[in-house]
């Protein structure tokens, strides 16, 4: 089976449960089950017990009560649904007021089980990933550009780092892992994006790209093939118009087009993320989603730290 399935092991490593802790897998009816399957029973071998709950399909503010009940009694929760519950704030009370270790997978698939991010060496990753991220933590303004013409400048106040590495109580992240992310100063970010990766609720764009039009922090024009059923979805919470977060990902063993979150983690691209800010000091609740371009040039206070989607 490690043979098989070398990113489930990953996944191990990167929790490194001990016998005695209880795991909470949150799923939902889109999910791949053949996915959490596997997952549960690599997980088994470290656990003295494995629970699936289900969640709603639905984009909501937080967890429904039950399943707030079932997180304060667990010990390490992985949220493994079709959508990403990472904003909840009963997961930011279970990881830092509890010291629960909260691990989101949203949308894990059988291939990423099989090879891809989660089979990064975590170790590395994070020095790599902390290393990079040093640049950002004394930098105040953030500028990105694409040969596609995309082009956004903003201010940010808070850099966080996911490194993969979840052993500790009150940690976790995103498995996979590897990203840098930065929270907007309010009114400061500006300018367009082609979105050409991929798109929470929209899947992939390489042939069908979504242009996005950003005014002092809010979505103010879309463009694209995708443009109608994107509007449906702000118009579902017009919380999504916000501009939340500036991502760049760090994990060069990702592979493009199995999921957005492993998208988003590989490196040499770049997302936003819309919707909920308060995980970065932001007012903006409810849902978060994020979309991911590719081959991003990054510059942080006017020094040049990516080109093209490389490193300098």
């Amino acid at each position: 089976m490690k043979d098989e399935y070398p990113g489930a092991f990953g996944f191990l490593r990167s929790v490194s449960l001990n016998n005695e802790e209880i795991v909470l897998i949150l799923v939902d009816e889109r999910v791949s089950m053949d996915a959490i399957s596997v997952l549960a029973k690599v997980l088994s071998y470290e656990s003295s017990s494995i629970r699936i709950e289900h969640l709603p399909n639905e984009l909501q503010s937080d967890f429904p009560s039950d399943i707030c009940r079932s997180i304060l009694a667990s010990d390490v929760i992985i949220m493994a649904a079709s959508q990403s519950w990472y904003q909840a704030p009963t997961r930011r009370k279970a990881k830092y007021q509890f010291g629960k270790r909260v691990i989101e997978c949203y949308n894990l698939s059988i291939e990423m089980l099989k090879g891809g991010a989660l089979c990064a060496d975590y170790n590395k990753l994070s020095i790599f990933t902390k290393e990079l991220f040093s640049r950002f933590e004394s930098g105040s303004t953030i500028e990105i550009t694409t040969r596609e013409g995309s082009y956004l400048v903003s201010e940010f106040r808070d850099a966080y780092e996911e490194t993969g590495l979840y052993d500790n109580p009150g940690s976790g992240g995103n498995l996979p892992a590897g990203e840098i992310s930065l929270g907007l100063l309010e009114n400061t970010a500006r300018g367009e994006i082609t979105f050409n990766v991929s798109f929470d609720h929209l899947g992939r764009l390489e042939r069908y790209p979504l242009k996005i039009t950003i005014r002092e922090n809010r979505i103010a024009k879309v463009e694209g093939e995708f443009k109608q059923k994107f509007e449906s979805l702000l118009n579902q919470n017009d919380n999504l118009r916000n501009v939340a977060e500036i991502g760049i990902g760090t994990n060069s063993f990702s592979i493009l087009g199995r999921s957005v979150l492993e998208d988003e983690k590989k490196l040499g691209t770049a997302h936003i993320g819309f919707g909920n800010d308060t995980y970065f000091g932001g007012n903006t609740d409810g849902p978060h989603i994020d979309g991911v371009f590719s081959n991003a040039t990054v510059s942080v206070d006017e020094k040049l730290l990516m080109e093209n989607g490389c490193v300098i």
